[in-house]
């Protein structure tokens, strides 16, 4: 089939995503839903959706086996609807991660230790 719409693959992922969710599959959980963020546009999400998602997106990527590289989810807006928020200690994290910078990631750890217990 040719010229699918995105949507159908957009609604393929986000159901993939959520399957692998339920099963705490983080790494698949990571790749399904930056697939469904690949067809879909950021302005049609919520503003809580959007929030929700980069939370769920940084903790599997954390706890994802074989993710090494926080670089993509960087690269996408989706991270930034963590700034201002209560949960935007997990912004800092995944970049502290993803530069391998030991010493601001414990100095972190130190600010918002209650927030990681």
């Amino acid at each position: 089939m040719t010229d699918i719409d995105p949507s159908v693959y957009a609604s393929f992922y986000w159901v993939s995503s959520q399957y692998h969710k339920s099963r705490q599959e983080f790494a698949e959980f990571y790749k399904s839903a930056l697939l469904f963020l690949a067809y879909t546009a950021l302005d049609s999400l919520s503003e809580s959706f959007k929030l929700d998602l980069a939370f769920d997106l940084s903790l599997s990527a954390l706890l994802g086996e074989n993710i090494y590289n926080f670089g993509e989810l960087l690269a996408h807006p989706i991270i930034k609807s963590l700034l201002g928020t209560k949960v935007e200690w997990l912004y800092y994290i995944i970049e502290a991660f993803n530069s391998g910078d030991l010493i601001h990631y414990q100095e972190l750890c130190n600010v918002h230790g209650a927030a990681l217990r």
